[in-house]
C-alpha cells in the first residue's frame, strides 16, 4: 500500500504561533482562555494540562488574571470589556482574522451593506459580526441572496472558506448591487491546502482527513474530498477502521490547519505498522 500525505497538513501558522503564544503564557501562572484556544480537543487538552482553563465568558474571569483570546478572534464588545477589567490580554487572533476584522469595520464604516460569508454562529464570523456594530448579514449560500438588492454592499469571507463557493457567492452579489465591493480575505493556507487535498485524492483510492470534528476548516476539507474519493473524517488514529481499508491500494492523508503533527504521525504509524512498509 502507498501512502500520500499532504505536505500541507498540520498547524497553520496561525495555529502555531497560537499555540506557542499560549504555552509562554501558561508559565506565568493561572491562565483563562475564552473558549478552546483551537478547534481541536487533543490540543486543548493538553494545554489544560499545563494550566490552560477553557472558560465561556469573561464572567469565569478572575480579577487580575490572564486571559487568552482565541485564534479564531473575540467580539469587539468582548475585547472592551476585557481591557475595562484591566485583564491581561494575550491575543493569539490569527493575523488573517485580525485582516478580516478590519475589512469588515472599514466596510461598515464606509456606509456598505456587509456581508459576511460564512457559518453564522462560528466564532470568527460573530467576530466579524460584531465589527459592523451587528449590522451586516451572515450568509452561508448564494441561494441565501435570493430577493436582496442592494444599494451599496461589500463582502468578507470567514477565513477558512473554499474559494470556489466565495466566487459564487459574490458574482450572485454582483447581480444584486448597484455598487459591491469584495475583500477576498480567505486565508492562503487555507486555499494551499484544500488544492493539495484535491491533488491527493485524485492520486489517491480512499482519504482520510484528520482533524477536530468542531473544526470547520477540517470539515471542508472532508465535504472536498469526499466529492472526489471515498474518505474518511477522524480526530485520531484510535477511531480508524484499518481492516475496511485492505481493498485500496493507495491511501492519502490530509489534516486540518488546528491538527497537531502528532496526530498525522499516530495514523500514518499506524497504516504502516497494519500494512507494513
Amino acid at each position: 500500500m502507498e501512502i500520500i500525505v499532504s505536505s500541507f497538513a498540520g498547524f497553520c501558522y496561525g495555529v502555531q504561533r497560537a499555540m506557542e503564544m499560549a504555552a509562554r503564557a501558561a508559565g506565568k501562572g493561572p491562565v483563562y482562555s475564552l473558549g478552546p484556544l483551537i478547534h481541536n480537543p487533543r490540543a486543548v487538552k493538553e494545554l489544560e494540562e499545563r494550566g490552560v482553563k477553557v472558560v465561556k465568558n469573561l464572567d469565569d474571569v478572575p480579577e487580575g488574571a490572564l486571559v487568552l483570546f482565541r485564534t479564531h478572534g473575540v467580539e469587539k464588545e468582548t475585547e472592551e470589556e476585557a481591557r475595562s477589567r484591566n485583564l491581561e490580554i494575550v491575543d493569539t487572533t490569527c493575523p488573517f482574522v485580525k485582516n478580516a476584522q478590519n475589512k469588515a469595520r472599514f466596510l461598515h464604516q464606509k456606509g456598505y451593506q456587509v456581508l459576511i460569508f460564512g457559518e453564522k454562529m462560528h466564532p470568527e464570523v460573530r467576530s466579524l459580526y460584531s465589527y459592523t456594530e451587528g449590522t451586516a448579514r451572515v450568509m452561508n449560500s448564494p441561494d441565501e441572496l435570493e430577493d436582496a438588492t442592494f444599494k451599496k454592499a461589500g463582502v468578507v469571507s470567514q477565513t477558512t472558506r473554499n474559494n470556489a463557493a466565495f466566487s459564487r457567492f459574490c458574482a450572485e452579489a454582483v447581480r444584486r448591487s448597484q455598487e459591491l465591493r469584495i475583500f477576498n480575505t480567505i486565508c492562503l493556507a487555507t486555499t494551499e491546502r484544500q488544492e493539495d487535498a484535491v491533488r491527493i485524492a485524485r492520486q489517491a483510492d480512499f482519504m482520510i482527513v484528520v482533524g477536530g470534528k468542531n473544526s470547520a476548516n477540517t470539515r471542508k476539507l472532508f465535504d472536498i474530498v469526499r466529492e472526489i474519493k471515498p474518505a474518511v473524517h477522524v480526530e485520531s488514529a484510535d477511531e480508524l477502521r484499518v481492516d475496511e481499508l485492505t481493498k485500496y491500494d493507495t491511501i492519502g492523508i490530509t489534516a486540518g490547519a488546528s491538527t497537531p503533527d502528532t496526530s498525522i504521525r499516530e495514523l500514518t504509524s499506524r497504516l504502516k505498522n497494519y500494512f507494513g512498509g
